[in-house]
């Protein structure tokens, strides 16, 4: 064992100001590289996150787009397609077209406009 008078040399030499600095700059040092891990860690946990929602998306899409694939492999969702794109009929039907009557705001409109309603304001 150390007597005395070693421990004394060796705890002064160790509570040196140039110890003590050294061992500073080794902890901010430290807690530097600590620190840059601690904030890649959360920049991945939200690219992980953002990665998730994402991919929850795509199965969402994927699972969409497969029942429309499995109504489409049958006859009626080929034919129900057709109808819907096309406006085609099966021989016998006839198709009916629905147009919609030009509104009547419009024209108004037309008749009278801003000077119109500029004269009838005065009036």
């Amino acid at each position: 064992m150390f007597d005395f008078h070693e421990r004394r040399k060796l705890r002064r030499y160790l509570y040196s100001p140039g110890v003590l600095l050294v061992l500073l700059v080794l902890v901010v040092f430290l807690a530097r590289g600590v620190w840059h891990v601690y904030d890649k860690e959360r920049e991945t946990g939200l690219i992980t996150a953002q990665k998730q929602a994402i991919l929850d998306e795509l199965k969402s899409r994927e699972a969409s787009l497969t029942a429309e694939l499995d109504r489409l492999k049958t006859v009626r969702g080929i034919e129900q397609e057709l109808r819907e794109k096309y406006e085609v009929a099966k021989e016998g039907e006839k198709v009916i077209v629905l147009v919609e009557p030009p509104k009547v705001a419009a024209a108004v409109a037309e008749e009278g406009g801003f000077w119109h309603w500029l004269k009838n304001l005065f009036k």
